[in-house]
């Protein structure tokens, strides 16, 4: 969401324009765990939905995830367990919009702000630190929090390069915020904590040693602005830096349905209070089945 210019304190939260006009879409997250704002959906509310949504459509497509997870660990020449695979997925998912928690987005501090962008950048630490994940596959599926609100996976196969950030971008994305815009208060800290646990409970596979670990990390780490551009620009140049053509391919499928998972899961969420099914939650179904037939045949 892109902030044109910020208005008027609403019972005391000061709220981006945007937000105002799509209050009533139910899809602003303005607040981590109790929207205060009537018809707001709070952060809590769509992660705990995002969850439930995930577990209703892995069933559908874990096998051929786990399939396509196999040929890149036997190209990469790496061993993963099947839970593992799915746990990777899983976290990607659930906190695809973790970017909005902070000052950054709640409070509109930057007219170009992106909250995919940091939520990207956080999840590949995340994964990588916590999850002890392979860092070619942690970066693909950061590339799939980066891109959910990119949702045209046929151009994202064929011309994968097109989609990446610059460094110059970036810098626009974050122009004018601090490492402070990215800090939360204890009682933030405590609200997140309880929106992680509560979803990581939901999801089977994740033991409450683990899920203590995560939620530690995820409350404790703040992000840093450059860091945030770093560890984007390292994301991106894994991919094109791959000199193998099989690897490439079967990374921009896993990528691909990745992504589609999020976008599917994050719109019925959003969408749970409207008549209409959204356009995009029906092209994402139909673009999943054709990347399976492109990959199995």
């Amino acid at each position: 969401m892109m902030y044109a210019e910020i208005v008027d304190k609403v019972e005391g939260k000061i709220v981006p324009k945007e937000c105002v006009r799509r209050l009533k879409s139910n899809i602003c997250s303005l607040y981590i765990s109790k929207g205060r704002i009537r018809e707001a959906e709070s952060y809590k509310d769509h992660v705990i939905g995002v969850t439930q949504e995930f577990d209703k459509l892995l069933p559908q497509f874990k096998h051929r995830l786990i399939r396509t997870s196999e040929r890149i660990q036997e190209v990469l020449k790496i061993r993963l367990s099947s839970k593992d695979v799915i746990k990777a997925i899983a976290l990607p998912v659930i906190l695809h919009d973790h970017g909005k928690v902070y000052k950054a987005y709640q409070e509109g501090r930057s007219p170009s702000y992106r909250h995919e962008v940091v939520s990207s950048a956080i999840i590949y630490r995340l994964l990588k630190e916590k999850l002890k994940l392979n860092f070619i596959i942690a970066a693909h599926l950061s590339l799939a929090v980066l891109l959910h609100h990119q949702p045209r996976t046929y151009k994202l196969l064929e011309d994968f390069n097109q989609y990446l950030i610059t460094q110059s971008m970036l810098l626009e994305i974050l122009k004018g915020l601090k490492d402070e815009d990215f800090k939360l208060s204890n009682i933030e800290r405590e609200e997140l904590a309880d929106v992680i646990k509560s979803s990581l409970t939901i999801t089977s596979g994740f033991n409450k040693t683990l899920i203590d670990e995560l939620v530690n990390y995820i409350v404790t780490y703040f992000p840093k602005v450059n860091d945030i551009v770093r560890d984007i620009i390292i994301i991106q140049s894994i991919h094109v830096g791959l000199p193998n053509a099989e690897i490439r391919r079967l990374l921009r499928f896993f990528t691909a349905m990745v992504n589609h998972m999020i976008i599917i899961c994050d719109n019925i969420t959003a969408y749970r209070n409207r008549a209409k099914e959204p356009e995009c939650v029906k092209s994402c179904g139909s673009t999943l089945g054709a990347i399976f037939s492109l990959i199995y045949g």
